[in-house]
């Protein structure tokens, strides 16, 4: 979340709206407390509604409340979104409202969504790399089979932006 929002303000932005998930997800709050520092950290501006909380899997709740914001005079420039179900439904709302990604207003996404890449629809996102992932998932398993004494481990993987032009703003 931090990356993202960096690699909007270093574009330029000054008013970035999160779609995050459910209000009560841990991962929404972790989501939402780094996007909030990270704006903090950028001397960006932040205000409640800035955060659209939605469904990571039924994004309807989402489409009316984000449309509301693509129309409102006072318009985000870019939206991170957490995951590519919430990156297809912005796409949409984007859409609906003849908006273009990269000329009108900004995309990032948390999650790499592979389908948009084979549709043409290049969105920069923030991605862990999943055969690394499946690779030490599969090691600690098997330390796990071969120790059963073996502490639990807790890992984090740390994403790694990949930029593909919808962080930037063609009008700026």
């Amino acid at each position: 979340m931090v990356l993202l929002t960096e690699t909007l303000a270093v574009s330029g932005h000054k008013k970035i709206v999160l779609i995050a998930g459910e209000e009560d997800s841990s991962v929404t709050k972790k989501r939402v407390t780094a996007f909030k520092n990270a704006l903090r950290e950028f001397d960006l501006p932040f205000s409640p509604e800035q955060i659209i909380f939605a469904s990571y899997t039924d994004t309807d709740i989402a489409v009316p409340i984000l449309s509301s914001v693509l129309t409102s005079p006072d318009r985000p420039t870019a939206i991170i979104t957490c995951n590519g179900l919430l990156t297809m439904t912005a796409i949409k709302c984007i859409h609906q409202q003849k908006l273009k990604i990269g000329k009108d207003i900004s995309l990032v996404s948390f999650d790499e969504v592979q389908t948009l890449r084979l549709l043409g629809i290049d969105i920069t996102s923030a991605s862990v790399d999943l055969t690394e992932m499946g690779r030490t998932g599969f090691e600690l398993l098997i330390k796990k089979i071969e120790d059963s004494s073996s502490s639990r481990q807790k890992l984090i993987m740390v994403p790694s932006v990949i930029k593909r032009g919808s962080e930037s703003l063609s009008l700026m």
